[in-house]
């Protein structure tokens, strides 16, 4: 008998139960759910109706509650991972996979679906795109393969997720393994009192003297542009280009995890009768071929060429003539630009830290949201995984609650490093009930300082609360009642980042800026004459940025479009030869960065890491309506909800845009908001 644990993974209240949560919980309730949904399974094939509500909603419901529950557990071991629970969830990950690979193979089911399909143009819009959606998935999950084939892909796809997990655990444990420790203040000359600080207190708590650097963001970033002692930069650089390599512990190395999720990526796509996994990942894409996204990697290279290069001639000028450093090095790059920065436009980018209190940003980018799209934000009382995370509601203007997000902001011990939105619960509206939104926003900013009670920062830090906050309004805003095509679900991977980058865009915006800022006084805001420098450096480097992003996703790309490589060696070598082509800044033969790239390793970028370029040409395009002064920021906000964000994945994204936009997208403005072309 299949029961309930009725523990906190197997409860569906509308919130996560996490305050109840135990690691011992993920066994019993994940079992049970997957049981649960293969019941379901049984009982809609032995039902003799073929309609939605007695072959489609069964399932539909049942797989939700194993996805809200089995994403907690995902979302719990990345942001307060411990042994018992990295254990507990990574023993369950085969079960799982195996789970909704037989269900996407499952030919009854599929013939099923198929069925209820023929009618669909009868039941709406919004049914008639999940199913087409579904059947779709169907078959690029091997759903047409014979019995022996569909065991093979289903093994394929358990090891493809066991090895993800490794591969992101490698990751997060690798850094916490190191911390440069450094006891005499003379050699640290040039960081800042916050980050002293912060160095200072983890020292304290590893039991040291002196101050304990190590290389999470929040830490590693400023240590890099603002150390004056080049031997210690060289020393952070290398223990951080080579976290989880064969260059560290041999328990963190994810050589081996590397190669094997490229054979087992290129296998299941040549099961499914693919040309290589790129042509697979582009099958549910807005670019319909590889070669489309290679095309548009190689304009954004040509268009940042000279200006890079100008880049570089400018940093090996300064590092020799100012600073006495015959070769500029990769652990020079980011300390000789600040220096430029501050020479050239009278500020570093940690003195405005100290503009951008973490509650006033938050006060105005709420603010921004209502203006934008007419939503009200408000905390709300939440025992949560963590003291200093929150919990808010949105409510439309109607003042009707649409939605929840959670808030989890700070860098910690055990936790994922980056950004990132992921949902906890999708819309679904039906005859029975309404089930709102929930969504996860996850940062690793600096914890609040003791003296003031309150986070300071960055100002990319704060682009990164701005684009984290779009995906969670694309995914709380949406218009559309069926889980499978609401909020992100459905939307293609190349156009999820339209709505976060779009956000972006406001943190140039002096109407805003001035509105999520503060003097150094505490009081009014950021000195407007500061904030046109800024604007000024805001394309300062963009050529080197530019090339390294298209050297990640040309990577990407190469690797996923080839043949499975033996070794590591071939890996790198890959890596390589793309960096002589496009890099102009050489690297050393140390330098092992794809075993930290997580977005496509452990992420949902393989073959995809160019979305980040691809959403840039839409966002950048999308926002330069509000540059034009033709129309007023709650009519642009009400057009981008309307015809974007609240569609959900019901239409195509260049359906979206151009009913947003008037017309298909153009690279233009992109190339101007970046500097690579005359405006």
């Amino acid at each position: 008998m299949n029961t309930n644990p009725n523990n906190a993974l197997s409860k569906f209240s509308s919130l996560p139960q996490f305050v109840d949560f135990k690691a011992e919980d993920v066994k019993p309730a994940i079992t049970y759910l997957v049981k649960q949904a293969e019941e379901s399974i049984e009982y809609v094939l032995k039902k003799d109706e073929r309609d939605w509500s007695n072959s489609v909603e069964p399932i539909m419901i049942a797989v939700d509650r194993l996805k809200r529950a089995w994403g907690q557990a995902g979302h719990l071991n990345s942001v307060v991972s411990s042994e018992k629970l990295r254990a507990a969830y990574n023993d369950l990950v085969p079960e799982v996979s195996e789970f909704y690979s037989k269900l996407s193979q499952n030919k009854k089911i599929f013939q099923r679906f198929k069925d209820v399909a023929a009618n669909s143009h009868l039941m709406g819009v919004q049914r008639e795109k999940y199913l087409k959606n579904e059947l779709r998935d169907y078959e690029l999950s091997g759903v047409g393969l014979n019995e022996s084939e569909q065991k093979i892909y289903q093994d394929l796809a358990k090891k493809l997720a066991s090895l993800s997990a490794q591969f992101s655990d490698n990751v997060l444990d690798a850094p916490d393994d190191y911390t440069l420790n450094i006891q005499d203040s003379e050699k640290i000359t040039g960081l800042s009192v916050a980050l002293l600080e912060d160095a200072k207190a983890r020292a304290v708590l590893d039991g040291k003297e002196g101050w304990s650097f190590t290389l999470k963001a929040p830490c590693w970033v400023p240590f890099m542009e603002s150390c004056s002692n080049r031997d210690f930069r060289q020393e952070m650089y290398r223990a951080y280009v080579t976290r989880a390599s064969d260059c560290g512990k041999p328990e963190y190395d994810n050589s081996q995890t590397i190669l094997q999720i490229l054979v087992a990526r290129r296998e299941k796509a040549k099961l499914l009768g693919f040309e290589s996994f790129a042509h697979l990942s582009f099958a549910t894409k807005m670019a319909e071929k590889p070669q489309e996204a290679l095309d548009l990697l190689k304009q954004l290279s040509q268009s940042a060429r000279a200006r890079a290069e100008a880049e570089v001639t400018m940093l090996k000028t300064y590092a020799l003539d100012k600073l006495g450093i015959e070769e500029l090095m990769p652990w020079d790059v980011s300390f000789v630009a600040q220096r430029i920065k501050e020479e050239r436009y009278s500020f570093k980018d940690e003195d405005l830290r100290q503009h951008f209190p973490l509650s006033k940003v938050i006060f105005g980018l709420f603010e921004l949201l209502n203006r934008l799209y007419s939503i009200s934000v408000s905390e709300e009382p939440a025992e949560t995984w963590d003291p200093s995370v929150k919990l808010f509601s949105v409510n439309n203007q109607e003042g009707e609650l649409i939605g929840y997000f959670y808030a989890d902001l700070f860098a910690r011990d055990g936790k994922r490093p980056g950004a990132w939105m992921d949902d906890a619960i999708g819309r679904w509206k039906t005859d029975q009930h309404v089930q709102l939104p929930v969504a996860y926003l996850v940062c690793n900013f600096p914890s609040p300082s003791g003296h003031s009670g309150d986070a300071f920062l960055s100002h990319s830090e704060v682009e990164t609360l701005f684009h984290e906050c779009g995906h969670v309004m694309h995914h709380l805003m949406t218009q559309i009642d069926e889980i499978g095509i609401s909020g992100i679900n459905g939307v293609e991977w190349d156009a999820v980042e339209l709505p976060s980058q779009f956000m972006e865009n406001f943190c140039w915006d002096w109407d805003i800026v001035s509105k999520i800022s503060i003097d150094t006084s505490g009081e009014g805001h950021i000195p407007k004459p500061l904030f046109e420098k800024m604007v000024e450096a805001k394309n300062f480097m963009s050529g080197i940025q530019t090339l390294r992003q298209v050297e990640f996703a040309e990577f990407d790309l190469r690797i996923h479009l080839s043949e499975a490589p033996n070794d590591i060696g071939q890996v790198l070598k890959t890596l390589n030869s793309i960096r002589q082509e496009i890099s102009v800044i050489d690297v050393p033969q140390y330098n092992r960065f794809p075993h930290s790239f997580s977005h496509i390793f452990a992420g949902g970028y393989a073959a995809g890491y160019y979305s980040y370029k691809w959403a840039e040409v839409l966002s950048a395009d999308a926002f330069s309506m509000t540059e034009d002064g033709g129309m007023s920021l709650s009519d642009i906000g009400s057009m981008f909800l309307n015809e974007v964000i609240g569609k959900g994945g019901l239409r195509s994204s260049l359906k979206n845009f151009v009913k947003f936009r008037g017309r298909e997208p153009k690279i233009d403005a992109l190339l101007q908001h970046t500097g690579l072309t005359e405006i």
